[in-house]
């Protein structure tokens, strides 16, 4: 059964059963939420539909303002909807919308990214520091890569807001640090560590190969490695750079998928990788050009930092919305059915 609740004056769903309640116990929708489901005749406090009672509020006044009594706007789509229409990739009009929402907000995202420069200029200079005292490197490792969920999580749905004509606040921007922390930290700490998981053969190779090569030196002898071992290796890390390369990409929607749907992060995972699986070459050329647009404007005079950084994250959000939130009707192709022209475009 799908759901839909109001936050603030914004209607936010379709959201399940499990997710509505997974919501309440982060303190999303309490009991006087306002939710909406098919078969409803109006927008109703949770508490009066089931909702349990550990997020009944003390004795209030139900809301005075109402949402509209109407059903979810078509452009919201459930996750069989989402999997049953054609996964959508364009990179020409990920460019505009991301160039639109830039020009069209220039002033509130140069600010929020100011704001963001120096909080991280802080969190890397107090990271480096903890990272010099003995045994602590691998802790701060993993806290950055859990706290770069709530970051991103929170960049993103900023971007989200104004890909959706909403307006963008600072406030937007640190929404990760809300309800959806954990979630958001455990998807990119998970992540992570499946990485890890990819580099560690390589690595311990790498050390096996050097440890001999430095027994070599010390008896005098030169490390003379043959070229066929040198050549297993060479392939061996050029398959872990694709793995790492295709696994990251899979996890392309995740974060928005927590911040903004509510998802945990394993389901919000999950979905993100079906869908990615259907066109991932378009994906990875989608997002490597806006990278590539990001890189090069950073390089002038910094000037990506605040114009093209901002242009790739308006059209990575622009990509999400149009899958996830989008009006395209065509249907999924079945496995072995794509043609070779929507798949390279």
């Amino acid at each position: 059964m799908n759901w839909y609740y109001a936050l603030g004056q914004q209607q936010v769903g379709p959201v399940t059963d499990e997710q509505l309640q997974a919501l309440a116990r982060d303190g999303v929708v309490t009991g006087d939420t306002l939710v909406w489901r098919d078969g409803l005749a109006n927008w109703q406090p949770y508490r009066t539909v089931g909702g349990p009672a550990t997020v009944v509020a003390p004795a209030a006044a139900a809301p005075t303002v109402a949402l509209p009594i109407t059903a979810p706007a078509s452009s919201e789509l459930s996750e069989q909807q989402v999997l049953e229409q054609e996964y959508r990739v364009d990179i020409g009009e990920g460019l505009d919308r991301g160039w639109k929402v830039f020009t069209g907000n220039a002033g509130v995202i140069i600010g929020v990214g100011i704001v963001w420069f120096v909080v991280l200029v802080g969190i890397f200079f107090v990271g480096t520091i903890i990272s010099l005292i003995p045994l602590l490197n691998l802790l701060v490792m993993l806290f950055n890569t859990f706290l770069n969920g709530p970051i991103m999580g929170g960049i993103l749905f900023f971007f989200l807001r104004m890909t959706r004509g909403e307006p963008g606040q600072l406030g937007d921007s640190f929404r990760g640090f809300g309800p959806r922390f954990l979630q958001l930290g455990l998807a990119t700490l998970i992540q992570g560590l499946i990485n890890l998981a990819i580099i560690v053969p390589v690595a311990i190779a790498c050390g096996v190969m050097g440890f001999f090569s430095a027994a070599l030196m010390k008896s005098g002898g030169l490390p003379a490695l043959p070229a066929a071992t040198i050549a297993v290796l060479a392939v061996v890390g050029g398959i872990t750079l694709l793995a790492l390369a295709y696994v990251n990409l899979l996890w392309t929607f995740s974060l928005l998928l927590i911040q903004d749907k509510g998802y945990d992060f394993w389901p919000a995972m999950q979905l993100s990788r079906r869908m990615v699986n259907r066109r991932w070459w378009m994906t990875f050329l989608f997002l490597f050009v806006g990278g590539l647009i990001s890189v090069l404007g950073a390089f002038a005079c910094l000037i990506g930092m605040f114009v093209t950084v901002p242009v790739f994250y308006g059209m990575y959000a622009h990509l999400y919305d149009a899958n996830f939130r989008g009006d395209s009707k065509e249907p999924a192709p079945k496995a072995g059915q794509h043609p070779w022209w929507k798949f390279w475009g």
